[in-house]
């Protein structure tokens, strides 16, 4: 047929299916490299998702408004049980509101503890430099411990004691409710700005 003997079209048929067994070869091989390709360009997705989630808690974290715990509120209230009766000024910066809401929650838990709560809140405006995390200071030492202990025992407060006289701790505007409520407490707690993330004591 077409000038071809039966052996020539054997030949023609063995050799078709020899490049169908070729291109077969070449199929599987694209099939297998797009199968890898979608592998490593989806790994690499993944690495960057995680990066970007990272970046995301880390941003949240610098963001995020302070709060108490549970755990927290737990420890505070067990440390400054044995201190009940005392009382304490809970101060806060003028328009700072991260640190007004957290003096606003950290007040109750005072409360839970037998402590007389002084609110001077929102009370004080610093001329100059300002304190950032918590600042205890008071004329009842005992006391004074006990509190930078419980909130740095929490975790997150990032408590201090302040050791200097009150005319060596800078210029400040506070409003009479702040001096009268430190001139009738055992001690007082001043929550300052956020600290920057991971800062240490």
């Amino acid at each position: 047929m077409f000038g071809l003997s039966l052996h020539d079209w054997e030949h023609a048929m063995l050799a078709s299916l020899v490049l169908a067994a070729v291109f077969a070869a070449l199929v599987a091989f694209s099939t297998y490299c797009v199968v890898m390709l979608q592998r490593h360009e989806l790994s690499e997705s993944e690495e960057r998702i995680e990066n970007l989630r990272a970046q995301n808690l880390a941003l949240e974290e610098i963001i995020a408004p302070r709060s108490l715990t549970p755990d927290e509120t737990r420890r505070i209230i067990e440390g400054l049980s044995p201190f009940s009766g005392r009382s304490i000024a809970v101060e806060s910066y003028t328009l700072d509101t991260d640190g007004a809401v957290l003096a606003l929650q950290l007040m109750p838990v005072l409360k839970a503890a037998g402590i007389d709560v002084k609110n001077a809140i929102a009370g004080i405006t610093p001329m100059g430099s300002f304190i950032a995390g918590v600042l205890v200071s008071g004329k009842d030492d005992k006391l004074v411990d006990a509190i930078v202990a419980s909130f740095n025992g929490a975790g997150r407060l990032l408590a201090s004691r302040d050791a200097r006289p009150l005319n060596q701790r800078g210029a400040r505007l506070q409003t009479g409710e702040v001096g009268e409520a430190e001139a009738n407490s055992d001690a007082a707690i001043l929550i300052g700005v956020k600290p920057p993330p991971h800062a240490k004591q």
